[in-house]
Parts: structure tokens; C-alpha cells; sequence
């Protein structure tokens, strides 16, 4: 176990991240444009593996929280990707695919997260597939009871989609990023871009998946939300950075804003756990890093991209190389995963103590 010792380092942009696929010509939209719901397809497990595109959802009960890893076909397009980006970038745009994991094993899975026309796949534990056509997706999260899931898709326009049949009602224009989280009452919780084209700024909002009535928590002095977590108390974990200010952890709660913790300026890919008091973040080109509230500073957990937090923050998913390794806060390996397809199931409620 080590503590970085801080020091400049290659910026990661992050506000190129925050809205990495959202259509550059949107402008903030303040309805819902009348359109046909995207088409949509469902595989059986059989019929999937026939034709070569068996996706299978394998389940690693861990001290942390249940990780689900997901095994699915080669993309023939990496090949091409890789000439665009080196290796270790590929296989980052790769596990990005992977939005939301549900407490019952199912997932959400984008075709391609850099693809303006890739679409949404739903795996359930069994292997069936339903897809649904949307223009690009950016984000997804389950409902409760895993019965719905909402979307952003590549305009940052945001869907609540019906898990079993695909079937997907637009409920709100936004242009929203695709950080999404849905609170304890259902409500959801998603971060609308002040404009797309210069988004200096964000505003993190509580979206009611029926009817897509939005309402501010926060206004805008939270800057950009890079990530968010909803409470069991109702009120919200974020990880933001307001200029001149870095990266901070901070609690939202009625309107008010209290900093919990600093992270490094160029931290990139938070997430956060389901207390809102740990984050664990990434450095370009340096590794994976664990901050906890009231801890002494973050603490490196070795080389790797993409960290994921366990529920209860005992533990984290690092992507090294294409594999995906499983390790304590002090650094020790609890598992190697081959595939880089990985996320912690929700806890809805059930979280780890």
C-alpha cells in the first residue's frame, strides 16, 4: 500500500469524457420532440450462440458485493479501433460498454460506447438478448425491481426503456450526460449539460421516469458532475470539478453543498461507493487510485484503468491490459477476470453492511 506523492501529470480532460458521444451541434433543449420509438429485437440464448453472438453473464460473489462479468463474442471492428487508439485505450473504450448491472444479473451492454449509431443490448442471467436500436447510448442504470431501465442516448436525449420486450418512451431532451443513478423512491438522478458545444458547467437533476419533470438539487455551482451516487437518506454523493477548484467528493442535501474530500485534478473515471464516502478514480498513464472520507490522502491500489468500487468499498475492479483484476484497498489480488466486461450488481437496498 502506497500514497501518491502529488505531482504533475498529463492532463486526462475531463470535460471531453463528460460528454464523449453527445452530438456537438446540440443546444439545450427544453422539450420533448414527437419521434418513433427506436425498433427493437430479441435473441433467444440458443439462437444467439448459433449465430456467434452468445453473450453469457457469470456471477463472482466477492467480500465486496456480487461482480458480474460478462463473456461475450470478439468485436471484429477492435481491429480497426486499435489503429486509432493504443491498446490500453482500446480495451478501456471496450469495458465502457458495460453500463449497469441489475441486483437479479441483468445487463445493460452498448453495442460500441464511441458509435454514434450503436444501440442498447439487455442480457438477462440466462443469455436472451434484446436490443434496442437507439442512435448511440452514453448511459444506462435499472430501475427498482430491474422492471425499466433508463438511457441517454447519443444526442443526450434520455429514454426509460421496458427491461423485457426493449420497448422505449423518450421522456426528456436534456442534453444529458450519461452519468445516471436511480434513487431509493425510484426517482432518477441524471446530470444535464448546460450546452454541449462549451459545457463549462452542469446541473444535477431529479428526473420523475414517468412523466421526464426534472428539478434542480443543486443550481449550478457544482460545475461538472463527473459521477453520483443516490443515498439510503435521500440525499446525494458526487464527485465534481468547479474551475479553479480541482476535483472534490462532495454530499448534496436540500440544496446544500458540503466537500467531503479532494481527489487529484486529473482524476478520470470515478466511482463512487454506495455510501457516498469512498471514490476510486484513475490517472492517465499512472494507475488506480482509493480515497476514502477522513483517510489520509488517496492510496495508489497499482497499475490499471476503469476502477470500480465494491458496494462497501472493501475492494475494487482494475482494468490491466484486457483482463480485469479484483483487489483490497491495500493492494492485495482477491481475483483475475479474463474479460474486461465487468460491474458490480446494484444492491437496491441490500448493500453490503
Amino acid at each position: 500500500m502506497s500514497t501518491r506523492t502529488r505531482g504533475r501529470r498529463e492532463r486526462a480532460r475531463p470535460v471531453a469524457l463528460l460528454v464523449l458521444g453527445v452530438a456537438a451541434s446540440l443546444g439545450l433543449a427544453s422539450s420533448v420532440a414527437a419521434g418513433p420509438p427506436p425498433p427493437t429485437s430479441t435473441i433467444s440464448a440458443a439462437e444467439a450462440a448459433r449465430a456467434g453472438a452468445g453473450v453469457s453473464v457469470v456471477h463472482h460473489p466477492l467480500p465486496g458485493g456480487d461482480l458480474l462479468e460478462i463473456r461475450a463474442p470478439v468485436d471484429p471492428a477492435r481491429g480497426a479501433r486499435s489503429t486509432l487508439h493504443d491498446a490500453a485505450e482500446t480495451a478501456r473504450r471496450d469495458a465502457l460498454r458495460l453500463l449497469d448491472a441489475s441486483a437479479s444479473g441483468y445487463v445493460a451492454l452498448a453495442d460500441d460506447i464511441a458509435d454514434p449509431a450503436g444501440g442498447l443490448r439487455i442480457v438477462d442471467t440466462g443469455g436472451m438478448q434484446v436490443h434496442v436500436a437507439m442512435p448511440g447510448v452514453l448511459g444506462a442504470a435499472f430501475g427498482p425491481g430491474q422492471g425499466w431501465l433508463a438511457a441517454v442516448d447519443g444526442s443526450g436525449h434520455l429514454w426509460r426503456i421496458t427491461v423485457t420486450s426493449g420497448a422505449a418512451d423518450r421522456i426528456a431532451d436534456g442534453p444529458f450526460a450519461g452519468t445516471l443513478d436511480v434513487a431509493p423512491d425510484g426517482s432518477l438522478l441524471a446530470v444535464e449539460l448546460s450546452s454541449v458545444e462549451a459545457p463549462f458547467a452542469s446541473n444535477l437533476v431529479r428526473v420523475d421516469p414517468e412523466s421526464g419533470a426534472t428539478r434542480s438539487l443543486a443550481g449550478d455551482e457544482l460545475g461538472l458532475v463527473f459521477a453520483l451516487r443516490a443515498l439510503p437518506d435521500g440525499s446525494v454523493a458526487a464527485v465534481t470539478h468547479r474551475p479553479g477548484s480541482g476535483m472534490d467528493l462532495v454530499r448534496i442535501e436540500n440544496r446544500r453543498v458540503t466537500a467531503q474530500a479532494a481527489l487529484d485534478a486529473d482524476a478520470m473515471d470515478p466511482t463512487l461507493s454506495a455510501d457516498g464516502t469512498a471514490v476510486a478514480y484513475a490517472l492517465a498513464g499512472d494507475g488506480a487510485y482509493l480515497l476514502q472520507r477522513g483517510g489520509h490522502g488517496p492510496v495508489r491500489l497499482g497499475d490499471g484503468a476503469l476502477p470500480r468500487i465494491a458496494p462497501d468499498a472493501t475492494s475494487v475492479a482494475v482494468l490491466r491490459g484486457a483482463s480485469e483484476l479484483v483487489v483490497t484497498a491495500d493492494g492485495m489480488v482477491l481475483e483475475t477476470l479474463l474479460s474486461g466486461l465487468v460491474a458490480w450488481a446494484r444492491c437496491d437496498g441490500r448493500c453490503p453492511a
